[in-house]
């Protein structure tokens, strides 16, 4: 039987950033330097100097976690050029063509005082939103083989989530106080992969305010103070009868 495939439908009301900068699959994203190394290098065998024979050697071109990692699911990349100036007090200046950025903290009652000590919590609203019916859940990681050079002044949080109960894209990180954080456009900056064996179908989909604005209110719109989640992704759909009946 053919297994049926896992709809991934992403919505964004830019079509610049679709155009320029969509949620793509991993593969795409592969690190040059990546690309660009030799599967197998020639090393000298034995170091006593008489020895002239080598042996082949693979380097991380042959490493298969790497592989694997670099085809699977997709990667939401940086959608503007921004920069992040991060005072000693943990107080922050964003930096961006997009004036619109919408960077902001968490409170500091919201996590624990020894994650990320000496870093301030920076939450970066995405654009774009993501519809999945079944309920799949997905990993949720920083690009760590990415633009390397910035990861000592900051960490994207990782976590499993499912775009069933609620569509947002938000990316959390932590910035080190004193440093800046510059990221451009189409920079790696999460990778999204799928925990299923199901095949999974990416859609883009550029829409209207209106319909951008009612697909973020689904989850949005709360009426709980706790609970909303559980109580979305759990909801039963309407059975459908081949016959026409309910």
């Amino acid at each position: 039987f053919l297994r049926k495939k896992i709809v991934v439908d992403c919505f964004i009301d830019n079509p610049v950033v679709h155009n320029l900068f969509k949620i793509d699959h991993a593969h795409k994203f592969v690190p040059a330097e990546w690309k660009q190394l030799p599967p197998m290098v020639d090393v000298k065998s034995l170091q006593d100097p008489r020895s002239k024979e080598s042996i082949p050697i693979p380097t991380a071109k042959r490493c298969v976690g790497m592989v694997n990692l670099f085809t699977a699911g997709f990667v939401l990349p940086s959608w503007t050029d921004f920069k992040i100036e991060m005072m000693k007090d943990g107080l922050f200046f964003k930096h961006n063509p997009m004036s619109g950025l919408d960077a902001n903290p968490h409170p500091p009652f919201m996590y624990w005082e020894e994650l990320y000590k000496g870093y301030q919590h920076v939450k970066i609203s995405s654009p774009w939103l993501i519809k999945e019916k079944t309920g799949v859940k997905f990993t949720w990681n920083q690009c760590t083989y990415h633009n390397t050079e910035r990861h000592a002044n900051y960490h994207a949080l990782s976590g499993i989530l499912d775009f069933k109960a609620q569509h947002n894209t938000h990316v959390n990180i932590f910035v080190k106080k004193g440093t800046t954080l510059t990221v451009n456009a189409g920079d790696p900056l999460i990778q999204i992969i799928p925990l299923t064996e199901r095949d999974v179908e990416l859609k883009h989909h550029v829409v209207d305010a209106g319909e951008y604005e009612k697909i973020a209110n689904e989850f949005t719109q709360k009426s709980m103070w706790g609970g909303q989640h559980r109580a979305l992704y759990n909801q039963k759909e309407e059975s459908k009868c081949p016959f026409g009946f309910k």
